[in-house]
Order: structure tokens, then sequence, then C-alpha cells
């Protein structure tokens, strides 16, 4: 077993800390999260059955791939998803996930 010393290492808020020092660190995963908008509609899409969120509502969402900015993310999900070109404009929220395994950009 390794332990990090998360003083010296710059994550960036990736890793969960842990509750109790018995407790091994989390790696966070970047996630986004695509608000698309036409005029005051906001897109929701039903997410496919057998994946996480499976028959819920929701935004467009998806990991961000290794290498891959949030804005690059944004663009790809949307057009793997629902098949839209589209142009972010800006990050309006970030928060974790309720797990506690993603970190959600907005």
């Amino acid at each position: 077993m390794v332990q990090l010393d998360t003083k010296a290492l710059n994550f960036s808020g990736l890793l969960k800390q842990p509750a109790t020092r018995n407790e091994p660190l989390k790696l966070m995963l970047d996630a986004v999260i695509a608000v698309i908008t036409n005029g005051e509609k906001v897109l929701l899409i039903q997410r496919a059955p057998g994946i996480r969120g499976g028959g819920y509502w929701g935004p467009v969402s998806g990991e961000v791939e290794a290498g891959e900015n949030q804005e690059t993310a944004v663009a790809r999900e949307a057009m793997e998803e629902v098949g839209l070109t589209v142009r972010p404009i800006r990050k309006v929220w970030e928060n974790v996930s309720t797990r506690g395994t993603f970190i959600l950009h907005w």
C-alpha cells in the first residue's frame, strides 16, 4: 500500500479527503454537464437503460476524456448524445456528484 502526501501534490481538488485516517483517498473524475438552451428552453434527455442514471431525465453529460478540456468534452458529448454541434459559452457552476465520484462542470 502506498500513502500519498496530498500536501506535496497539486491535483486541484481532485482528491476527496478521507473521513478518517484509515480511509483511503479517492480520486474524483471530471465530468461535464451541457446546459443547452434555445431561448428560455433547456434541453433534457432521457438516459438510456443500462447506463448510469438510465431512465432518468437530465441534461447532456459525460466524462472528460484523457487529454481533453471541458469545452471539447461538452461539444463531443452534445454531438454523441443528441447530434448537435454546440459552442460552449461559459462555465456556470461546479459541484461534486452525490456519490463523490465526479467533479461536475456545468
